[in-house]
This record gives C-alpha cells, structure tokens and sequence, in this order.
C-alpha cells in the first residue's frame, strides 16, 4: 500500500494541500463555534456554509503556509507574512461576499483600526499568532501524519470532502442569492415608502400652519430612520395625520383641496408595499433565523437594522405565520 511518504520530492502536492484545507477549515469552524458561543452565551453554529467548515480559514491556513514556507527558519517573517496574507484574504472575502450577497457575515465594529468592520488591528494580530501555531505547532504533526496515511486514504478523504463541499457551496450559495432576491425586493420597497414620506412631510407642511402635528411626526415611530420597518411606520403615522387633516377641514376652499386628492393614490401605495412586505417576510424570517444561529453579527446593510431588531420587527408585525408556514 503506497504512502504519500514514497512520493514525497520535499515539496507539498496538491492531495496535501487539499488535506490541509480541509483540516483547517473543519478546525477553523470548531474555533468560531466555541468562540461565539461563550461570546453570544448560547450554542452558535458558526459559518456561511451549512456543513462543519469555513473555508476562509482552510484557505487562509493553507495560503499563508505556502508564502511563509521559505521564511520557516525566521519566526518574526512567518508572523509579519502571516498577518498581511491573512487581513488581505480577510478583506477581499468580506468585500467579495457583501458584493455578491449584499450581507456582511462579520463586522469589527467597535474593534481598534477597523475598516468599514470587515479587518481591524486585533484580528490581524490574532491572524499573526494563528500563523506561527499553524507554522510550529499544528503543521508538523499533520506532516507526519500525511506521511504515515495510505494514499489511497488520503485520496478518499479529500474526494469525500470535495462531493460534500461542492454540494454544501452550491445550496449554500443558491439560498444566499435567493435572500438576496427578497433584499432586493424590500429594498426598493423601502426606498418607494422613502419617496413617500418625503412627499407626505410636504403635504402635511402645506396644511399645518400652526404646526399642530410636529410634535406628532417627532414622536413617530421611527422617525428619522431609514430602516425598512420604521420607515412603514413613519409612512403610516403621515397617512393617519393627513386624514385627521382631511375630517378636520372638510371646508377647504377648492385650490387648497388640490394637495388632499392624492390622499388616496398615496395610501393605495403604502398598502401595496405593505402586502409587498408581508408576501416576503416568511422567507426573509427563516434567512435571518438562520443568520442569527449562524452568524448573529452579521449585518444586512439594504435594508437597515440589526438582526434581532428585524427578527423581532418581523414576529410583531405578522405574528399570525406559523412554523410550519415558515419552513414551506
């Protein structure tokens, strides 16, 4: 039975370094497991992927092994490499996945010298240590370990994990962008309600003369914010005031009732994105549940609002949706 150690020319060949990947990325997950865990003080299955890896840490792992290699005799080089190799991947992954997903899966923000919450100075210190742990500590035993299994073992493993990953990645990836779809939805959902509310601010102005509902549109729910659910809110608070306007002046001479004639195209509006909102929240509620159990810092950048602020905004607003209707 042939090991990879009668093969071995001094340098790693690519079954390695799958090996490595998957190793590390397996052990990258059980790290943020244990770490957000004891941080949000209940289990947190941690990564973008449903299965038991994250791959940003087996292809960290094995990347910066590949460019501090060279420089093993030199502890300071493998940390300093490790720590550039390491925040730049960092960066490039945050930025590619918010680009494609429109959803940050993390954020440093609070963290020292962090930029746009994607790398900060901690976590790229943090990259350096794991560099020289996984460079003299956990790399040799895997080594040898590598030169012990039967290639055929190795092979199996790997071609196991490869099947299992690339089906994970794909479910994975499909269900993101299908959340994306619905992001994209109550996006421009809330931009319209925006318009909207812009538009219900200047027709309010023109019949409040004594300022009579200022302190109502201050006391608003969501006043002065732009995410999804306060901003309905706003939105319905202006529609009420402008009825109230319209009972309380029934007597309006016939050019001052011009602005009050839109009054009902506007609230067909708002009850259009309304049931907009509600057709999609079954499926935006299993997404954040799953971003919660997942990744609870993550943030969904369109649509506004932290996670357990969405989540509870959801429940309240139709808390008629059963479990059942959720999982359909």
């Amino acid at each position: 039975m042939n090991h990879i150690a009668d093969i071995w020319d001094g340098s790693y060949h690519s079954v390695q370094w799958m090996f490595l990947f998957y190793i590390y990325s397996i052990m990258g997950w059980v790290w943020e497991c244990i770490y957000m865990s004891i941080l949000e003080r209940h289990p947190v299955n941690r990564g973008f992927l449903y299965g038991p890896w994250i791959p940003l840490y087996g292809a960290g792992a094995t990347t910066v092994l590949l460019f501090t290699m060279p420089f093993k005799a030199h502890w300071w080089a493998v940390a300093l490499l490790g720590m550039l190799v390491a925040t730049l991947m960092e960066e490039l992954t945050g930025r590619v996945m918010e680009a494609i997903f429109d959803v940050r899966y993390w954020t440093y923000e609070g963290y020292p010298g962090n930029i746009d919450g994607i790398i900060c100075i901690p976590a790229t210190i943090l990259w350096g240590g794991f560099s020289l742990f996984a460079m003299y500590i956990m790399n040799p035993p895997f080594e040898r370990l590598l030169h012990q299994l039967p290639l055929s073992f190795v092979f199996r493993f790997v071609h196991i994990c490869s099947i299992f990953f690339a089906i994970d990645v794909t479910l994975s990836i499909k269900n993101a962008l299908d959340f994306k779809e619905v992001l994209q939805k109550m996006a421009n959902g809330r931009d319209e309600l925006l318009r909207m509310k812009k538009r219900l601010d200047v027709m309010i102005a023109f019949y409040d003369d004594k300022h009579q509902y200022v302190a109502k549109l201050k006391e608003s729910i969501g006043s002065g914010k732009d995410a999804l659910f306060d901003v309905l809110d706003s939105v319905k608070v202006r529609l009420d005031i402008l009825e109230e306007i319209k009972r309380e002046k029934p007597d309006l001479p016939e050019e001052e009732q011009e602005e009050l004639r839109e009054l009902p195209q506007l609230q067909n509006q708002f009850e259009q994105q309304q049931t907009t909102v509600r057709f999609y929240s079954i499926p935006f509620r299993k997404y954040i549940r799953h971003l919660l159990v997942t990744n609870p810092k993550a943030r969904i950048l369109r649509v506004g609002g932290s996670l357990k602020e969405l989540a509870g905004n959801v429940r309240n607003r139709f808390p008629g949706r059963s479990r059942e209707e959720e999982e359909k």
